[in-house]
């Protein structure tokens, strides 16, 4: 994840544990990821995230251990999720070693496996009481550069040479391995990771160790922790491509024949659909379904421009909960409200007067919903909102009524966002996504 303004108390909450490992690896390789760089939350202070060592062995074997076993939930300071003592908390196991050495660099590969022992699940913002629709995942991050260990003094530099991308977890810009795995309590049917991805990392040929360390970072349940109740979703789309192929989370795509046609590049998401007389083609819309609680403040944050669209709304930048429907609409020269109308079976401005912006030019756009009271937009960071709508002004949820064309979990969507060509053909580059739940609405 990597991009710009999301506040970070927001990002996921952490269950995190400290490795140690002991191999070998070099030269420092830049990787970027999917979302913005955001501020840093409190680090954890003097290793009481319960520091776990690996050492990889000549043999191939890698042994991991806690550094201190006396180390149990809410031991730190920080976080009541911040954890991670090896075989009390979490455990996590190697396998699938190798070393290679060839053309003056070696190459380390193994997988890391996590198995939760905690009571409750672990992954997605929904847990214990409710069955999950999307998984965030967890993120083993890397809170240090990895440094050799032998030869001591060798001036060599260790690489780490496929993670999936950077976010700001503990400080700014950490490099991460990303498991799209949601983690049952200890003790029941998938309590463990199984998309484990492949760790690599390359030294020179004369590197006989190295040493790094990672923390995991995952949601807990609601309510678990009174500290810990925000979470955030990010999506940036030079690093992580499609949102519904690359990113971490993954998003959906509403319906499989709605057409358009979207590409990822350094530019941004490109995303495109023509006006014709077939319904099914005229939206683009990627969502999530995270069962927004009513009285929960949340936001959808995005920087983008229209490059088509006519006047009424092209993009929908949308926070939907259990009730209302609470979503932005972007037309050409301006900004609104925006509801379906059941009867045209097209997008239209809601309650309330229009705002004149130049949408033809990147903005930076923020809807925030403050529980069950009202909702705000924000523009360009500012933080006075440029319009706000009361609670009884608001459409009603109407996702649900289309379960047969999304699916069951329009019952749960959160969030989405995306262009519809039901006034015009439309167009849009986005730069950046983000979401998140108990965040303040407010920039």
């Amino acid at each position: 994840m990597s991009l710009a303004s999301l506040n970070r108390n927001s990002l996921r909450t952490a269950l995190v544990t400290a490795l140690v490992v002991v191999t070998g690896a070099c030269s420092d390789q830049q990787i970027t990821s999917s979302a913005a760089p955001v501020a840093p939350v409190t680090p954890v202070a003097n290793n009481t995230a319960g520091m776990l060592r690996g050492t990889v062995r000549e043999d191939g074997t890698i042994v991991l251990e806690s550094l201190d076993p006396a180390i149990v939930v809410g031991d730190t300071n920080t976080s009541g999720a911040i954890y991670g003592n090896q075989n009390v908390t979490a455990k996590v196991t190697a396998s699938n070693f190798s070393l290679t050495n060839a053309g003056g660099v070696k190459t380390w590969k193994f997988t890391l496996a996590v198995h939760n022992l905690l009571n409750f699940p672990v992954g997605s913002i929904d847990g214990a009481t409710s069955t999950p629709f999307d998984t965030v995942g967890i993120f083993v991050f890397f809170p240090t550069s990895a440094s050799v260990v032998s030869p001591a003094n060798s001036g060599a530099s260790v690489t780490v040479a496929n993670t999936q991308g950077t976010a700001s977890f503990s400080g700014v810009s950490q490099k991460y391995y990303w498991y799209h795995d949601r983690l049952s309590a200890k003790g029941l049917t998938g309590d463990s990771t199984k998309n484990n991805p492949t760790w690599t990392f390359t030294a020179p040929s004369t590197v006989n160790s190295f040493r790094f360390t990672v923390l995991l970072s995952a949601p807990w349940p609601r309510g678990l922790q009174t500290q810990d109740t925000s979470w955030a979703v990010a999506y940036n789309p030079t690093p992580d491509s499609l949102p519904d192929v690359g990113a971490s989370p993954r998003w959906k795509r509403i319906g499989v024949t709605y057409g358009g046609a979207d590409t990822a590049s350094a530019s941004g998401l490109t995303m495109a659909v023509t006006n014709s007389s077939r319904e099914s083609d005229d939206d683009m819309f990627f969502y999530r379904s995270d069962n927004l609680n009513r009285s929960e403040n949340a936001y959808i944050e995005s920087r983008l421009k229209l490059t088509a669209g006519g006047s009424n709304p092209v993009m929908i930048l949308a926070l939907i909960d259990s009730v209302k429907f609470v979503g932005l609409g972007i037309g050409n020269g301006k900004i609104g409200m925006a509801t379906f109308n059941f009867n045209s079976l097209k997008w239209e401005w809601a309650a309330g007067a229009t705002v004149p912006v130049t949408t033809t030019q990147f903005h930076t756009y923020r809807v925030g919903k403050f529980g069950a009271t009202s909702s705000a937009v924000y523009l360009d960071g500012a933080q006075a909102p440029l319009i706000t709508t009361a609670n009884n002004l608001l459409p009603d949820n109407f996702l649900p009524q289309y379960a047969q064309y999304v699916g069951g979990q329009a019952a749960h969507m959160s969030t989405f966002f995306g262009p519809t060509a039901q006034d015009a053909s439309a167009s849009a580059v986005v730069s950046y996504v983000n979401y998140a739940f108990h965040a303040t609405p407010k920039p």
